[in-house]
């Protein structure tokens, strides 16, 4: 079986950044690069990436495949103009897709992890609803897209901190009382007392066994950043600010990519934006992508380092808990099993590993 692709997650707290247009062009680089990309829109409800890609006529679209009139996410691939590119293209205005059940935005999850390419791009809405802060703590390159405005940088530091919030109360679900405590501070501004090493007091407090494990996020979580629309000659003093603020109350290191030009001459090209890049303007934004993918390859996270299991990719976390809980208390204790469900969250490879070299794998079975 094929090993499932790196997944690249494109966000941002605020609108109107330019992460479709970051999404679109790294898309392109890596497909200049030879690689086998699938861009996915998951801007649901307001999905554009069709037409920037120049894309006309009736595209399918991911709502056919959460409606269910699609069984397979992979038939919704488009070809584009960029060779070795497809599209999934995403839906405009409809309320089901917007707003996808629980279930289905897992299943969406799965079905990406399935999708025929070496890398998967996705581009994701504003905000921090709970749909996008999954996806972009589902991808393995968790990318945040700013400009050099004080607003835009505190909201891309309060969609950080959403997204590390969520993934906290995510692999805390297990134990509510810790994920109710943790999911109270989301909210409080940039004055939260919500750090790792809060969290790690409230587990503590109820359950210090779990706090190796708890540690292992810092590693785990790393944000990237790229600033947007950059005049020529600006200081990153914001973005130094947004580090310095995400390492003294949230315990990240984020990574720094690159600036991006601004390019005003864009909108010119807005129904054809690979036409744009082979433009000089054009040209010099594809550069500065370039450099910020060459140095997010170089810095590949944990989880990738690690020997991909397939299997897992298509059984899904929940199955992999299932597994844990079912194990006799007598071969793993509780206070193990607690550890290896959190685990199962983000490194699931090393969890697996574990439970085979005590003779236990997770049973073949296709899932939708």
């Amino acid at each position: 079986m094929a090993h499932s692709p790196e997944i690249i997650g494109i966000g941002g707290g605020k609108g109107g950044v330019g992460k479709s247009i970051v999404a679109l062009t790294m898309a392109v680089v890596l497909a200049e690069m030879g690689r086998d990309v699938v861009l996915v829109d998951l801007d649901l409800g307001g999905a554009n990436l069709h037409t920037y890609l120049g894309i006309h006529g009736h595209t399918p679209t991911v709502s056919q495949f959460l409606s269910g009139k699609t069984p397979h996410l992979s038939d919704l691939m488009v070809k584009t103009s960029v060779p070795g590119l497809h599209l999934i293209a995403g839906s405009t205005g409809t309320l089901q897709s917007a707003n996808p059940s629980f279930q289905s935005k897992m299943k969406l999850l799965r079905h990406i992890r399935r999708l025929p390419a070496s890398w998967v791009v996705l581009d994701l809405g504003a905000g921090t609803n709970y749909n996008t802060l999954d996806f972009f703590n589902a991808s393995h390159y968790k990318v945040v897209v700013t400009q050099p405005e004080a607003g835009a940088v505190l909201n891309a530091y309060g969609f950080i901190k959403a997204a590390l919030i969520r993934y906290l109360v995510r692999l805390l679900s297990d134990t509510r009382l810790l994920a109710r405590e943790i999911s109270e501070e989301v909210g409080e501004g940039t004055n939260s007392r919500t750090t790792l090493e809060h969290v790690e007091e409230i587990i503590k407090g109820h359950d210090p066994e779990l706090l190796n494990t708890l540690r292992e996020i810092r590693t785990a979580f790393t944000p990237f950043l790229l600033l947007n629309r950059t005049p020529a000659q600006t200081k990153n003093i914001l973005v130094k600010n947004l580090i310095d603020l995400s390492r003294e109350k949230l315990g990240l290191s984020p990574v720094f990519l690159n600036t991006l030009p601004d390019a005003p001459l864009m909108s010119r090209h807005i129904i054809n934006i690979p036409a744009f890049l082979k433009t000089k303007d054009g040209m010099d934004f594809r550069a500065g992508i370039q450099k910020a993918v060459d140095l997010m390859l170089n810095r590949k996270p944990q989880d990738l380092k690690e020997e991909k299991i397939p299997q897992f990719e298509e059984e899904g976390t929940e199955k992999l808990i299932d597994l844990i809980d079912s194990i006799d208390d007598t071969l793993l204790p509780p206070n193990k099993k607690k550890q290896l469900k959190l685990r199962a969250f983000f490194k699931p490879g090393s969890v697996i590993k574990q439970l085979g070299e005590m003779g236990i794998t997770l049973p073949d079975s296709s899932t939708s």
